[in-house]
């Protein structure tokens, strides 16, 4: 994939992985994964999900982050996807990144992963 009609037209795996896709949304808006974000000292904790949602649909549909991002702003259904009604600007989402220490950053999404699928 790489292109966004891709995604709209897609075949029966590729909707599976889309709905595994809205799985994976609705585990990050637990509170469990909010815990481990602030255990990590990884605040604002609801700014964080809605920045990792966007993050982790980025990688999943094998997408660039800004195109992702103008994608996610440009199209309803794929806000739907992400259980996101506000969109931040790339900027922000950058800025969000940076802002943390690469090691706290790696232990929240390691925990984050663990809560989401299990021990890896």
């Amino acid at each position: 994939m790489g292109d966004w009609s891709e995604i709209t037209r897609c075949s029966r795996p590729q909707r599976q992985q889309i709905q595994d896709s809205k799985e994976a949304v609705k585990k990050l808006e637990k509170d469990g994964i909010k815990e481990a974000l602030a255990r990590n000292g990884i605040k604002p904790v609801d700014e964080a999900v809605v920045m990792l949602k966007i993050l982790l649909a980025s990688l999943l549909f094998k997408l660039e982050l800004s195109y992702f991002v103008e994608e996610l702003k440009n199209r309803s259904k794929l806000r739907k996807l992400l259980n996101s009604s506000e969109v931040p600007d790339i900027k922000e989402v950058y800025g969000f990144i940076s802002k943390f220490e690469e090691e706290s950053f790696r232990k929240a999404i390691e925990q984050m992963i663990n809560s989401l699928f299990g021990k890896w």
